[in-house]
């Protein structure tokens, strides 16, 4: 969100930590015009961004393309239970997505992307109960 930026550049403005912060749609920031003319990105970060899409090939392709060599694609996701993800994603009675965490690597590899760390971790609370999921740290290799 932008307050979340906002927050961010406080923190970590130019020669500190950020040179620039985006929001938007992730696939109109990853085409946009100010991608193309001021180069690629050393890190993309998409915390709690894939529970609302399911098919990730087209985010995943441009953020290879945007990506620096060894540039960072880091993201979370819904962890599913098991047997619950029998196809790469799934759109669950919450309305969010949960994704096949071998599939996102797969996904990853063939794309240039290897996995580099994942961690399972608690995303968030809701109603009181924590929503787990994983992180998923990928570098660019190719």
């Amino acid at each position: 969100s932008e307050g979340m930026l906002v927050q961010a550049w406080a923190k970590g403005g130019p020669g500190i930590g950020y040179d620039r912060l985006l929001c938007g749609d992730i696939l109109d920031l990853l085409t946009a015009d100010e991608v193309a003319s001021q180069g690629l990105f050393d890190l993309v970060i998409a915390a709690d961004v894939f529970v609302y899409i399911g098919d990730l090939s087209a985010v995943f392709r441009r953020a290879s393309e945007c990506l620096t060599h060894g540039g960072v694609f880091a993201f979370s996701t819904e962890a599913p239970r098991p047997g619950e993800c029998t196809s790469q994603y799934r759109l669950t009675e919450t309305g969010r997505f949960k994704h096949d965490p071998v599939h996102l690597a797969r996904l990853g590899d063939s794309m240039g992307l290897t996995l580099h760390d994942f961690r399972a971790v608690v995303l968030r609370m809701d109603a009181g109960k924590p929503v787990n999921g994983h992180v998923h740290v990928m570098t660019r290799t190719s």
